[in-house]
């Protein structure tokens, strides 16, 4: 949409410049509206570095919001933690630190972030060659680990995987009931299909009479001796969906049985 209320902003938008500074172009029962291009997204400190630019120096919070719990700590336990964010132009360009005494300056860990080339210190240079700090302890140069990017332990491919295997499961279970239906309706089902049984409201009771006196007559005659029915059945009847599983035995015995 084109417009925003400021009530329906996300955690990490906000309206630029500051509502208090602009007027709003209207209101929709007592919540102001601004257009949609005053809407920006704002990010920590740190994920401004991954995108290589630092906050100005003396710039306050453009919002805080309440960070992300650790949920390797437990519950009970955790304490909540605030975030301060900033907006894109509270940034710059990434300010490439100097030397300190000589010495490449890192953090914590004993990196340096370089995720970008305009990231590299003042009076350093980028190489991407293997072993250099083992060999830059022998020659007695000092040598800092670059942070390129994050690797990690690859769980999205392998949920993308499994997501895949499973489709091909559910086809494949799919394609052989098909093929077990059809097995089954070809030996077992109708061998022609049966024609209507209900006569027109236009046809004469002529003929149902001389049906019913047929069947007296049959009736009247000898008596049946158990072996079955005498009159021949042109077709059979599909009642495959009545039968309920057989205990011990499966479909894939009996087709099995039958080759």
């Amino acid at each position: 949409s084109r417009y925003v209320l400021e009530k329906d902003l996300l955690k990490f938008e906000a309206i630029y410049p500051p509502p208090e500074t602009q007027k709003p172009l209207g209101t929709i029962r007592g919540h102001n509206v601004y257009p949609r291009s005053c809407v920006f997204t704002l990010q920590g400190e740190n994920n401004w570095l991954k995108l290589a630019r630092s906050v100005k120096i003396g710039e306050e919070p453009y919002k805080v919001v309440k960070a992300r719990p650790d949920f390797r700590v437990p519950a009970e336990d955790r304490v909540d933690q605030f975030l301060n964010v900033y907006g894109y132009w509270q940034t710059e360009k990434y300010r490439r630190p100097p030397l300190k005494n000589g010495k490449i300056p890192h953090n914590d860990y004993g990196n340096v972030y370089m995720f970008n080339e305009c990231m590299c210190p003042l009076d350093c240079v980028h190489l991407k060659l293997p072993g250099l700090v083992q060999l830059s302890r022998k020659m007695g140069k000092q040598c800092v680990p670059a942070v390129v990017g994050w690797a990690f332990d690859g769980r999205a491919e392998r949920e993308e995987k499994a997501r895949v295997d499973r489709i091909h499961e559910n086809w494949r279970k799919l394609i052989k009931g098909m093929l077990r239906l059809a097995y089954v309706r070809k030996q077992f089902g109708a061998t022609r299909p049966i024609g209507k049984q209900k006569t027109s409201n236009g046809e004469s009771g002529g003929k149902k009479k001389k049906k019913k006196e047929e069947e007296d007559s049959g009736d009247s005659g000898e008596e049946d001796d158990g072996a079955g029915p005498s009159d021949s059945v042109d077709h059979i009847i599909d009642n495959s969906e009545r039968i309920g599983p057989l205990e011990g035995f499966s479909l894939d015995d009996f087709i099995n049985k039958k080759k």
